[in-house]
């Protein structure tokens, strides 16, 4: 006997992903298990609907054998959550309308990713737990990060200076000031952004002086500044000069203007470090604007890959 036809069934559950979608839902958690009965049906593939092809309603068998593999990963996931049995989630993403029609772009994750917290207050204490584990590793002298645990954009510098130092949080003094400038025009603030450096404390230096770090202390606190980046979970994080993008291990180099890479399954973008615009000032007005325009050119990029609106004021600024 011939296998059932999987596709008036999936058609439904296209219906079903497109309503999660217009309801404003971009991701699913379910677990491993469920996560592997939805990859089956996926694995089905649509079969290409012909111009003018009327779609007849499933056999009642076939209807019951596809929606009872989909009822048992759904009822999985659920048990698991009211039962809180720790679990290994797989995000699965909800498909745009328009990749319904190219049955081959519906990738599932071949790996159960790691657990992230939703709620801004898991998050809050997850990433007040990252820098207390950070202190206890690295000293006191510890600059975290700060912001908004449910930023749409993380900001990462290469180490914190003497200012930074002074008040325990990063980007603060004169690049602090232009950071604040760039945000507004952007139509955000640092509070509704997430800011930190590779490197967690201010390198050490002649007095009154700030240095760049090397490898090995930015090393030193990476995985603390990745983990606090991935339980913020933003949609795309911008690396602020050359020796921050080496500390963080991203491929390519801040010349590329636009040039965005995928960095732990984020789009990252390497730009100029704001103490670079500075100086860039001091050494005429031709040079401060044109590396102004270049780093503005950069953040509309920003902008329109995480979603946030652009006006033709902030185009033209």
């Amino acid at each position: 006997m011939s296998p059932p036809d999987p596709y008036p069934v999936l058609r439904l559950l296209q219906g079903h992903l497109e309503g999660k979608l217009r309801g404003g839902e971009t991701r699913l958690w379910l677990r491993k298990d469920a996560a592997e009965a939805l990859r089956e049906l996926v694995r089905m593939r649509l079969r290409p609907r012909a111009a003018g092809e009327v779609v007849e309603a499933p056999q009642v068998s076939a209807a019951v054998e596809v929606q009872a593999e989909i009822k048992v990963a759904v009822q999985a996931a659920v048990k698991a959550q009211l039962a809180a049995v720790p679990v290994e989630p797989v995000v699965v993403p909800v498909v745009p309308v328009e990749a319904w029609g190219h049955p081959q772009r519906l990738v599932l994750p071949e790996r159960a990713e790691l657990v992230r917290p939703v709620a801004l207050e898991e998050r809050r204490a997850a990433l007040a737990g990252v820098w207390e584990r950070a202190r206890g590793v690295l000293g006191k002298g510890v600059v975290g990060g700060s912001g908004s645990p449910m930023a749409e954009l993380v900001l990462v510098g290469d180490a914190p200076g003497a200012d930074e130092e002074e008040e325990g949080r990063p980007f603060v003094g004169r690049a602090g000031q232009l950071l604040d400038k760039i945000l507004k025009v952007m139509g955000l603030s640092r509070e509704a952004v997430y800011l930190a450096t590779v490197c967690l404390y201010r390198p050490a230096a002649e007095p009154g002086e700030d240095r760049a770090p090397t490898a090995a202390e930015m090393a030193e606190g990476l995985e603390f500044v990745k983990e606090a980046i991935l339980t913020v979970q933003p949609r795309v994080v911008v690396v602020l000069g050359e020796v921050a993008r080496q500390g963080l291990g991203v491929a390519g180099e801040v010349g590329e203007a636009g040039a965005f890479v995928e960095w732990e399954g984020i789009p990252l973008l390497a730009t100029l470090r704001l103490g670079d615009l500075l100086e860039r000032e001091g050494e005429g007005l031709a040079a401060g604007h044109a590396a102004k325009g270049r780093f503005w050119q950069d953040m509309l990029l920003v902008m329109a890959k995480a979603g946030l609106p652009i006006s033709d004021r902030q185009r033209g600024y």
